[in-house]
């Protein structure tokens, strides 16, 4: 029974944010000088006015940009109905430097969205209490090295894809519990969902050493003071090859909530599905049981959104 009421109130919320996102924001481009370099990203602003707002970064992966994750995850059609806003920078190279060996550089990534924060708290009227990050695949790990790194400066976090990069794992002691909500994928050909070594090559990562899913998930619970998890199967509304399974955790403030999508892959839950078949078997399937994007605004507005 329980998992029945469970079931409809996940479909009730889902159907009331697809209602409510009917509309778009219109894109603004922006730019700000960080280590001596200009970093670029794309802004959606609300249509309403009144007091500061909250803001949603959103990060993309290895090899794209803020633009093609707009249209990824399709966060824009909910800026005004939800009246926040919305944020997609750039890494300005085809990684962030998320913690990974592979990845390291003398970008300064952290630094870069602690800057462009500032910037949308001087300049558009953002509220620095309200400041949500999320990412996928590479962005996920940079979220993540957010939370580690400046958890003063993150509400809660959204993580796609992205196991924590071993390396960051050892080093990371957040400052504060940081709320969490991942979707992960157990059949990824990209990121492993046992550990090891992220895939690299065209199309693929950069490479370098992740811990498990299980292990990134339960680090982070054990961060925000959390007791066991209890697993709900999720209703399996197509049959593209998945089924989602939410583990929640008992915590006291801040919740951690894991999605795990058996027979995923490296891909956006809820999202487009490629028409070309040499994509599809190079990423996997993706789920179109949830959205992520609906499920982490549900998420956020436990904490403000």
């Amino acid at each position: 029974m329980r998992h029945a009421c469970a079931s409809v109130l996940f479909a009730l919320v889902g159907l009331a944010l697809s209602i409510l996102a009917a509309g778009a924001a219109t894109p603004q481009k922006g730019s700000l000088m960080v280590g001596g370099e200009e970093r670029t990203y794309t802004l959606f602003r609300p249509a309403a006015k009144g007091g500061p707002k909250p803001i949603v970064m959103m990060l993309h992966g290895g090899g794209g940009d803020g633009a093609r994750m707009v249209k990824q995850t399709g966060l824009a059609r909910y800026v005004d109905s939800n009246d926040f806003i919305a944020v997609f920078p750039d890494a300005g190279g085809t990684q962030w430097n998320d913690g990974r060996e592979t990845t390291r550089s003398n970008r300064d990534d952290v630094a870069f969205l602690l800057a462009l924060i500032r910037k949308l708290v001087a300049e558009a009227g953002a509220d620095p209490r309200r400041v949500f990050v999320a990412g996928v695949s590479n962005g996920g790990m940079l979220a993540q090295r957010l939370a580690c790194e400046a958890a003063g400066s993150v509400t809660a976090a959204g993580v796609v894809i992205a196991n924590l990069p071993s390396a960051l794992a050892a080093s990371c002691h957040p400052a504060r519990p940081v709320p969490m909500v991942f979707f992960i994928s157990t059949d990824d050909p990209i990121m492993p969902f046992a550990g090891g070594d992220v895939k690299a090559g065209m199309l693929r990562g950069a490479g370098g050493k992740v811990i498990s899913g299980l292990k990134t998930v339960n680090f982070w619970a054990r961060v925000n003071g959390c007791g066991a998890d209890t697993s709900t199967p999720l209703p399996d509304r197509t049959d593209d090859g998945t089924m989602v399974v939410l583990h929640s955790f008992a915590c006291p403030a801040a919740s951690t909530q894991f999605y795990e999508i058996r027979g995923g892959g490296h891909t956006w839950p809820g999202g487009a599905v490629s028409d070309r078949p040499f994509v599809r078997r190079l990423v996997g399937n993706t789920s179109q049981d949830i959205h992520a994007t609906e499920l982490m605004i549900q998420f956020f507005h436990r904490y403000g959104l």
